[in-house]
């Protein structure tokens, strides 16, 4: 006697535990799409001289959110500003805008650039 295998579903395999399996990875690689940091991109040593407005390319093609490092030089107390969109030069989508003021020295920082 012959038997025929029942033919699985569109987008389904044949073994229930298989599918199971297949469904728990397809839900993971879903939830790592959609996790905040999957499209970020790190940019590392920025170089910042202090009261100069620095217009970085971060090449992402959408507007980013930068969340930065503290110095990594040794430097007095400052504080660094997102200048970014507030000229036509530099698009947002192309460029972040950094400023580094009361360091009294130029200050290396670390990036990250997070996809609004």
């Amino acid at each position: 006697m012959r038997r025929i295998a029942a033919q699985p579903q569109a987008g389904r395999l044949a073994d229930d535990q298989t599918e199971i399996a297949r469904s728990s990875i397809e839900d993971r690689v879903r939830r790592l799409e959609n996790a905040p940091l999957a499209g970020a991109k790190i940019l590392r040593a920025i170089s910042l001289e202090d009261g100069i407005q620095t217009a970085i390319p971060h090449g992402m093609g959408r507007k980013v959110r930068p969340y930065l490092s503290p110095p990594a030089t040794p430097s007095a107390t400052g504080r660094i500003e997102d200048q970014t969109g507030l000229s036509s030069d530099y698009p947002p989508s192309q460029y972040i805008i950094l400023e580094a003021n009361g360091f009294g020295a130029t200050i290396l920082v670390d990036a990250i650039l997070v996809p609004m």
